[in-house]
């Protein structure tokens, strides 16, 4: 690409982004920080000013500048107009509840918090009308056009992420405890355990969930041999279809483990995206998507793992364990490599020859 005009005055080199795969971007040389006034002089509109990663889209162009594992920013780009995206994220929807008032949906963000609200806003900026900052900076977004509001709760190391749309003008305050919360309901094995019921976000005392009480450890040998084909568990977040209904079962404030149910037929949201897309390369042998994720690899990975196991032909271990992933047909290959603070996502989908 031609780097744009402020960034075009700085010495850069070009190597790859990824430890795994060759996909190239720019890595500043010189000066060896951003210089964010003048970013912001070029680019007033544009989101992280002296944070670890900076986005816009300009001259029909997503960029990102961003701090790679060695310290080092690196601009990255993509064309607006593209291939529709490869894979999906970086949210996970757990939770649907709905009366004659408002409808609610809860997501897993695959982002920290303010990676979280960054992806966000490049999506959906023209639509917020507001926003307010209770627990953490800007954390309640009020949208236009009567789509309802957006918060941001910090929960352990998950980032909750809900939204409310209201119908007609008199929406009630809360939703109190949904028709689909009944532990008499509880799938088999946790049935056997005690939960109470509790708001799962800090922000919304209408989305709400099984919180486990005794023990309070969950014993995931007994799980694991219940619902073996079940990705997640110690370490992130775990997610099972039973009977009519998808579970989340993730470790909340203070430890403390929290079951969720998403009813199946649930509306989807619109406030699904994707993660940062960093490359888009298409030629005449594959086609190669890249993209940022913050947080930890093993995580990410069974994020992905619980929509795509299906079509995963096989796994290879390289610098972590199965960071390559083959699938199935003819949708090629997924690559993990941890790149400091985040994670660089690399899918190439061979083409067939003529």
């Amino acid at each position: 690409m031609d780097l744009p005009d402020v960034f075009d005055d700085w010495s850069w080199s070009q190597q790859s982004i990824s430890s795994l795969e060759n996909i190239v971007a720019y890595h500043l040389e010189a000066p060896a920080e951003p210089v964010w006034e003048d970013v912001y002089d070029e680019y007033p509109g544009c989101l992280g000013n002296n944070t670890s990663v900076w986005l816009c889209i300009a001259d029909g162009l997503e960029l990102t500048l961003y701090q790679n594992g060695d310290g080092q920013w690196v601009l990255a780009s993509v064309p607006v107009k593209q291939e529709e995206a490869s894979i999906t994220g970086p949210m996970m929807p757990f939770h649907f509840v709905e009366n004659d008032n408002e409808q609610v949906w809860g997501y897993f963000s695959l982002l920290n918090m303010r990676a979280s609200k960054a992806a966000m806003q490049l999506e959906h900026a023209q639509n917020v009308k507001a926003t307010e900052s209770i627990e953490t900076e800007h954390d309640v977004w009020t949208l236009d056009n009567e789509m309802g509001r957006v918060t941001f709760s910090q929960q352990s190391e998950s980032v909750i992420i809900t939204h409310k749309v209201s119908k007609g003008e008199t929406p009630s305050s809360t939703l109190g405890k949904p028709e689909n919360t009944n532990e008499s309901e509880l799938p088999p094995l946790f049935n056997e355990w005690s939960w109470s019921i509790k708001p799962i976000s800090s922000l919304n005392d209408y989305v709400v969930g099984y919180y486990l009480e005794d023990p309070y450890e969950p014993d995931w040998e007994r799980i694991d041999f219940q619902y073996p084909l079940c990705p997640g568990g110690k370490t992130m977040v775990w997610a099972c279809g039973i009977g009519k209904a998808d579970w989340r079962f993730y470790e909340g404030k203070d430890g403390q483990w929290v079951l969720t149910k998403l009813e199946s037929g649930a509306p989807e949201g619109i406030l699904e995206t994707q993660p940062i897309k960093l490359y888009y390369g298409d030629s005449a042998e594959t086609e190669v998507w890249a993209y940022l994720v913050w947080g930890d690899i093993e995580h990410t990975k069974d994020m992905l793992l619980f929509f795509h196991n299906q079509d995963i032909q096989s796994f290879e271990s390289v610098e972590t364990n199965n960071d390559i992933w083959h699938f199935k047909g003819d949708l090629g290959r997924l690559t993990f490599s941890q790149e400091g603070k985040s994670i660089v996502i690399v899918h190439t989908i061979p083409k067939s020859p003529n």
